[in-house]
C-alpha cells in the first residue's frame, strides 16, 4: 500500500509525493506517473518524489488529492432521486 499527494506545481506539470510502504520508491514512482498520464494525458510532465510521511495540510485536515477547480455536485446526482419540486422544475 503507498499513500500519494498530488499537485499541480509548475506551468503543465504536476508534483506526485508519494510514501512507498509496500515497494521500491522507484516501482511506485512509476506507477503514480502512468496513471496520472492516464488521468492528464501523455504529454502531462509529472514529477515524482518520494517521502517519508505527508503532512496534512493547515488547518490539519488531511487529503490524498487536491482539486484546481470545484467539482459540480449536482452533476453527480441522479434525477430519479430528486424531490418531486425540482424534478417538475427541470434545469
Amino acid at each position: 500500500m503507498s499513500t500519494c499527494g498530488c499537485r499541480r506545481s509548475f506551468a503543465a506539470g504536476y508534483e506526485a509525493r508519494f510514501v512507498a510502504e509496500d515497494a521500491g520508491p522507484s516501482h511506485v514512482a512509476g506507477e503514480v506517473r502512468e496513471a496520472l498520464r492516464g488521468l492528464y494525458g501523455p504529454e502531462a510532465r509529472i514529477l515524482t518524489t518520494p517521502v517519508a510521511g505527508i503532512a496534512p495540510d493547515p488547518p490539519g485536515k488531511y487529503r490524498l488529492t487536491q482539486a484546481l477547480h470545484p467539482p459540480d455536485a449536482d452533476s453527480f446526482l441522479d434525477e430519479q432521486y430528486a424531490p418531486t419540486a425540482l424534478r417538475d422544475e427541470g434545469p
